[in-house]
């Protein structure tokens, strides 16, 4: 029995070949890139450094890796052709395209192969095995250590800024602290919201202000499990409930200035038709001005309002609008008075 090996088929051969010139392309695609790849790399790190923020260093990784499959799809789809493969391996060899050209015959039909054709496939595929042995000699695969570079940058810088710029500790809460920031809450909670003077309000101030109690009664329920926990994190949240707290207060205070400005007030009381109105804001009496605003607002929707009293209603609630401040679109009164001059000019 014969126990030679089998002859080795072009076929095979040029896929070994090809994948061997596109690893090659590959790493000479790596070392002309990597250079900007490290310097890219070296910027997110000092960014995440100064900045105190892993992202960018995580971002560095991601363009290390990015890097590394970009340019082996690029290799990927300019890969050479069979033909070229073997072109380039006969030309490193010094074949002269010998293999190259035994492939291309190979690939032709059987019927249509000179004699001279068939001769050139069995002399060069005897020589086939052998050639592929030394095949790594004349087509070296070489990795510079240049190339981890942008792996080293981003290694060490990693690693540093974990080392050097550790975590903030953890203040964790214990028994004492729970109870102070859970009698807290409880304080902010009975801040007297039901004493406030709250027949003013407008829809979005009474759905604020609903908002704020149910956030109130989910800090103290969260203080009441909160042993344990990290105490900035809550802080953050008792400190954020109290601003709010205090920006609607202010809405909410009932003083002068929010009802209406002084100039309006002395506008709506100068004129026969709003007087009343006036006179009841100025003295801060909420049932008379309830009262005499409804009296005009039947008075301005009345369908046998006349032509010149609906032209002289307009004229007037255009003084009072261009007598008011600015601020008086937000006040109590002011928005409502401003608002009915824009409705009466737009008819």
């Amino acid at each position: 029995m014969d126990s030679s090996p089998a002859p080795v088929d072009f076929a095979l051969a040029a896929r070994r070949v090809a994948w061997r010139v596109g690893l090659r392309r590959w790493l000479a695609l790596l070392r002309r890139t990597v250079a900007w790849v490290a310097a890219g790399a070296g910027i997110l790190i000092a960014a995440s450094w100064l900045l105190g923020v892993m992202f960018w260093a995580v971002m560095a990784w991601c363009i290390v890796m990015a890097w590394l499959l970009g340019c082996l799809g690029w290799t990927w789809q300019h890969r050479p052709p069979t033909y070229s493969a073997l072109a380039l391996w006969d030309q490193q060899a010094g074949r002269r395209e010998a293999f190259a050209s035994a492939w291309w015959f190979q690939q032709q039909p059987a019927a249509t192969r000179s004699a001279r054709a068939i001769a050139h496939i069995a002399t060069q595929q005897a020589q086939l095995a052998a050639a592929l042995a030394q095949m790594p000699t004349q087509l070296p695969v070489r990795v510079e250590r240049i190339l981890a570079l942008p792996f080293a940058i981003v290694l060490m810088g990693t690693v540093l800024i974990q080392t050097l710029r550790p975590g903030q500790d953890v203040l964790l809460v214990d028994a004492p602290m729970a109870a102070a920031a859970k009698a807290e809450a409880e304080k902010l909670s009975r801040s007297g919201w039901e004493k406030k003077q709250l027949a003013g309000l407008n829809e979005e101030e009474s759905q604020a202000l609903e908002e704020l109690k149910k956030g109130v009664q989910e800090a103290t329920e969260i203080l009441e499990k909160a042993a344990g926990q990290d105490a900035r994190g809550i802080i953050s949240d008792l400190e954020k409930r109290a601003r709010e707290a205090e920006k609607l207060a202010a809405r909410l205070a009932a003083d002068k200035d929010a009802w209406a400005s002084e100039a309006l007030i002395r506008s709506l009381r100068s004129h026969a038709d709003t007087a009343d109105v006036g006179d009841a804001v100025a003295a801060r009496n909420p049932t008379q001005t309830a009262t005499a605003a409804e009296k005009l607002a039947r008075q301005l929707s009345a369908p046998q309002l006349s032509r010149d009293a609906t032209e002289r209603l307009t004229q007037t609630l255009k003084d009072h609008a261009q007598s008011a401040e600015s601020a008086d679109r937000t006040r109590l009164v002011g928005q409502h008075v401003i608002a009915a001059s824009e409705k009466m000019s737009q008819k």
